[in-house]
C-alpha cells in the first residue's frame, strides 16, 4: 500500500509525538531516518535499533520494507547482543507495525529472551509476552500489507 503522507496525516498538536514535541514529525524527518537506517543499521547498537523501532511504532510510522527487513536481519544475526530491554522494545515495535517475523526467528527470539529474563524488568517481560499474545492476531490484518495494525 501507499505510505501515508506524514506531513498532512495529522493536524499539528495532535498524535503521539505532539504530547512531547508539540507537533508530529513530518515526512522529511521520517524518510531521511528510514534511508540512513537502511544503509547504516549494521553499525548501530542493539540498544539504538530497538529504540528506533520502538519510536517508529510510537509515532505510528511504518518504514519502507527494506528497513524492516534489515531490522529482521539484525535480529537474526545479532541475537546474542540483544538484552531483555532491546528484545521488549523491538518486539513491541515490530508487532505494533504488524511486521511478520519468520516463525523460526520468533522461536529463536523467545529462547534468547528466556536467557536474558534474569535481567528483565517487569515491563520488559510484559511487552514481550504482549507481543507473543498479539502476534497470532495478525491474521485479522489485511493481506500482506505492512501498516500500523488496528488489531493491536
Amino acid at each position: 500500500g501507499a505510505r501515508p503522507d506524514h506531513a498532512t496525516a495529522r493536524v499539528a498538536g495532535e498524535g503521539p509525538a505532539a504530547n512531547h514535541l508539540g507537533h508530529t514529525p513530518g515526512a522529511d524527518l521520517l524518510d531521511v531516518s528510514d534511508e540512513v537506517m537502511t544503509v547504516k543499521i549494521a553499525t548501530y547498537s542493539t540498544f539504538n535499533i530497538s529504540h528506533i523501532v520502538w519510536a517508529y511504532a510510537k509515532l505510528e510510522h511504518v518504514p519502507d520494507r527494506p528497513l524492516l527487513e534489515k531490522c529482521d536481519e539484525a535480529l537474526a544475526t545479532r541475537l546474542e547482543e540483544f538484552n531483555s530491554q532491546d528484545f521488549s522494545q523491538v518486539l513491541w515495535g515490530l508487532t505494533k507495525m504488524a511486521y511478520r517475523l519468520e516463525p523460526g526467528l520468533l522461536a529463536r527470539i523467545e529462547q534468547a529472551f528466556v536467557r536474558t529474563v534474569d535481567s528483565a524488568t517487569d515491563q520488559d517481560v510484559a511487552l514481550v509476552m504482549w507481543a507473543f499474545v498479539i502476534y497470532p492476531s495478525f491474521a485479522n490484518c489485511a493481506g500482506d500489507a505492512v501498516d500500523v495494525c488496528d488489531c493491536v
